[in-house]
């Protein structure tokens, strides 16, 4: 693809001033430019906003949309006021401290046209203290795979590789405010409860995800919390679409478990990691027993009135 597609790109920013000028800089270089950026400063205090409309005129005629919130109300909260703000047909997600590689819209829509698809993602390079690693987030959904087992297990679709159809997100509700940790991995999932999504995750990294020590990524013990409750919230969709929803539900608990085991023990915290060990069999108890409980009905967070 050449030219331009039509795709708001959504950029969440709280006291982003050292990264926001980057990440716009990413979207400028991009082969195929987006219709808009809107940026959500998200209650910043150190001048984020003022840097983002600075970066105007060296956006290669694409258009910025800075919009400042007077108090800070998470992520979750700024990316949903952007999406009910855009445009284009499709959106598509980068963190205020994240950055795109040229290709990769071009790469995105490129992949949509091929499979026909409402939403794809793709591979991403993590860089933590200096160090890159690839993150593989494809080899989790091969095609033909079930996207919404992929997504519930693995929770492999990261924000900052993600063009979707604007209104996926809008049907879905956009993202839960609420959450303190894993409003990303639980909109995606409601998104691919859709048996009629078209999905397509490629093997090609694209972006590049930066973790800052304090992030709430680092959080390891926010993170199982959320995931769990995240577990219990879906278990009815996970009745409505896996043909062994309780084996499927204990799998993904001991999942959580392992991960949050193996990031405590990355952080030599061994007897954290041992401890999270030993409570997965009653965290596996509780989410059984969840079964049977009255389904959630995903509130429409973003306002608009249009699910």
């Amino acid at each position: 693809m050449t030219g331009t597609a039509d795709v708001s790109v959504i950029v969440p920013a709280w006291r982003a001033a050292d990264t926001i000028g980057r990440a716009l800089a990413s979207v400028a270089a991009q082969t195929v430019k987006p219709r808009e950026v809107i940026v959500v400063d998200d209650g910043s205090d150190d001048g984020t906003a003022e840097i983002a409309r600075a970066m105007a005129p060296s956006m290669g005629g694409i258009p910025v949309k800075v919009i400042a919130l007077p108090a800070n109300a998470g992520a979750g909260a700024a990316r949903n006021r952007a999406i009910a703000e855009a445009q284009g047909e499709f959106v598509a997600l980068l963190d205020a401290d994240d950055e795109w590689l040229p290709e990769k819209l071009a790469r995105s829509f490129a992949a949509m046209e091929e499979s026909d698809a409402d939403l794809v993602c793709h591979d991403y390079v993590e860089v933590r203290d200096g160090r890159e690693t690839v993150g593989r987030c494809a080899r989790h959904c091969p095609p033909g795979a079930d996207p919404f087992e992929a997504q519930l297990l693995r929770g492999f679709i990261a924000n900052v590789t993600v063009v979707a159809r604007r209104r996926l997100v809008l049907a879905a509700g956009g993202f839960d405010p609420g959450l303190r940790s894993g409003q990303d991995y639980e909109l995606w999932l409601s998104v691919c409860g859709d048996p009629n999504l078209r999905f397509r995750a490629f093997p090609e990294a694209l972006s590049r995800y930066h973790i800052r020590a304090g992030s709430i990524s680092t959080n390891v013990r926010l993170r199982r919390r959320a995931a769990l409750a995240i577990l219990c919230r879906h278990l009815g969709l996970i009745q409505r679409r896996s043909r062994r929803p309780r084996r499927v539900a204990a799998i993904r608990t001991l999942i959580v478990h392992m991960q949050a085991a193996l990031a405590h023990a990355g952080q030599r915290r061994y007897l954290a990691a041992a401890l999270e060990v030993v409570s997965a069999p009653f965290s596996l108890a509780r989410v059984l027993a969840a079964f049977g409980t009255p389904p959630f009905n995903r509130p429409d967070y973003l306002g608009l009135g249009v699910r």
